[in-house]
């Protein structure tokens, strides 16, 4: 499910942290495709990770397209960027857990480690391949 929430965390509280998948975040994603959970009434959104860099994020619905990014991995995190070629990257990251014994994944959004409050993304969904 694609979804927001908001976050109470202040510094680096604990309860804030998670630990990496093992084998490591990129052996997690490189070479397979996820399904995200959808939201009521709309079709699953695909996304597939390439071991060079590459990604393909598929949305469905009226005039959308897939969309081509990149990914790389820092520490435990997770981290895309789908803009224009050519232009300065801006990455958004994310926490990664991994749920149901590996059946599950959990994308967190990352922001500003010392914000009190913060209004965060989380994105979950399956293996399909």
């Amino acid at each position: 499910m694609r979804g927001f929430r908001l976050v109470l965390c202040g510094g680096l509280l604990s309860g804030c942290l998670s630990a990496a998948p093992p084998g490591g975040v990129a052996a997690l994603l490189a070479g397979h495709t996820l399904r995200y959970e959808a939201t009521e009434g709309t079709e699953p959104d695909l996304q597939s990770w390439k071991a060079d860099g590459s990604t393909i994020f598929h949305t469905y619905g009226l005039g959308r397209s897939p969309r081509s990014g990149v990914w790389r991995v820092e520490g435990r995190r997770y981290c895309s960027d789908f803009g224009d070629p050519g232009r300065p990257r801006t990455w958004n990251c994310y926490r990664v857990k991994v749920l149901e014994n590996g059946a599950l994944v959990e994308f967190d959004e990352i922001g500003d480690p010392f914000a009190l409050i913060q209004f965060t993304r989380d994105w979950r969904g399956r293996f399909v391949e």
